[in-house]
């Protein structure tokens, strides 16, 4: 039997730089989990190489001092269950709307997200996982209506929103996490 990586936890552990796309990181093609959160990588750029994990569960890459656009290739990581983005408050993280309809179309075993503070200025798509149990996407830049399916994803608990101030719309006058 050989030894597999399959959880890196290097969350707040004072890393510094840029992760190159040739990183040995990217080597480890087993991982199943991977929390990079709150370090210091230098307003650098999110790689596309994040894409090739694709057994990943878990990915955290919040509070990490990334910039620029997220990579469409993160939607590939289809048997993510959690996934947090939110960048720095110094930093700047955009998502296009074609790739935040990819990533909700695509990653449909999420329970959780975030993509809190991430520049998204789009409208919020019809299509959720109905796996998700916490979505926060507050001061994002969402506007329009909030779509009704939202309130009828059945593991639903928490739903983060603040601070959208296009977004408009009403509650439902059925119960939320009905079939109705």
């Amino acid at each position: 039997m050989t030894g597999c990586v399959i959880e890196l936890n290097l969350s707040c552990s004072g890393l510094v730089g840029k992760i190159d796309s040739n990183s040995s990181l990217f080597q480890l093609s087993h991982l199943q989990r991977l929390d990079l959160s709150s370090n210091n990588f230098s307003n650098s750029h999110i790689s596309p190489e994040f894409g090739r994990f694709s057994t990943l569960t878990l990915l955290d890459l919040s509070d990490s001092y990334f910039s620029g656009h997220i990579p469409s290739e993160i939607s590939h990581l289809c048997q993510l269950q959690s996934l947090s983005l939110s960048p720095s408050f110094e930093t700047i993280l955009r998502l296009t709307a074609h790739d935040l309809k990819l990533l909700l179309q695509n990653l449909t075993q999420l329970s959780e997200l975030d993509l809190t503070s991430i520049n998204i200025s789009s409208t919020i798509p019809p299509n959720f996982s109905s796996h998700l149990t916490t979505m926060r996407m507050g001061n994002t830049g969402l506007y329009g209506i909030i779509p009704e399916s939202i309130f009828h994803l059945p593991n639903l608990e928490t739903l983060v929103l603040q601070n959208n101030n296009q977004l408009s719309g009403y509650f439902p006058k059925t119960k939320w996490n009905s079939s109705a």
